[in-house]
């Protein structure tokens, strides 16, 4: 009889053992496909922050005609499209430039024509966007989309 109940607690301990290997094995299941999820979004924008921004020497404000012109810079980079911000003390605007020629509202590449579009890898584009008679913008943000997900602000 004692080799019996010997043998039963071996099988026990094995059952519980393969139970809290099973357990553990579909946790770790879940939270990895979970993670994985979150991780492939933020790594799409990992990376890119030198590699887009705005030319300072380039950007200025003309009081003449009431017109802001901004150059943004791509390195090496594929973007989905990327989200431009200006902001004044009076008012804001936001546009969104795509890889496809477009027309935006008070929004001109500067060395002319009515379309505007990302620039290219390793290029830059400088535009005209015109303001209005309000003060001038203090403050203009571009923050790209790169593989469907949203970035956060890469340059101020």
């Amino acid at each position: 009889m004692k080799s019996k109940r010997a043998m039963s607690g071996v099988v026990v301990v094995i059952v519980m053992i393969a139970l809290a290997l099973f357990l553990g094995g579909l946790v770790w299941g879940v939270v990895n496909n979970l993670v994985g999820k979150e991780i492939g979004k933020g790594s799409s924008c990992f990376g890119i922050y030198e590699k887009i921004n705005i030319e300072r020497r380039y950007t200025c404000f003309d009081s003449d005609i009431n017109v802001t012109r901004v150059q943004i810079s791509m390195g090496d980079i594929d973007l989905d499209n990327l989200l431009v911000s200006i902001s004044g003390n009076t008012k804001s605007e936001t546009f969104t430039l795509t890889n496809n020629p477009q027309i935006i509202a008070n929004l001109t590449p500067y060395s002319g024509g009515p379309e505007s579009q990302l620039p290219g890898k390793n290029s830059g584009i400088t535009y005209n966007f015109s303001w209005g008679t309000e003060s001038p913008p203090n403050l203009i943000r571009i923050a790209p989309t790169v593989n469907n997900n949203q970035c956060e602000t890469v340059d101020t």
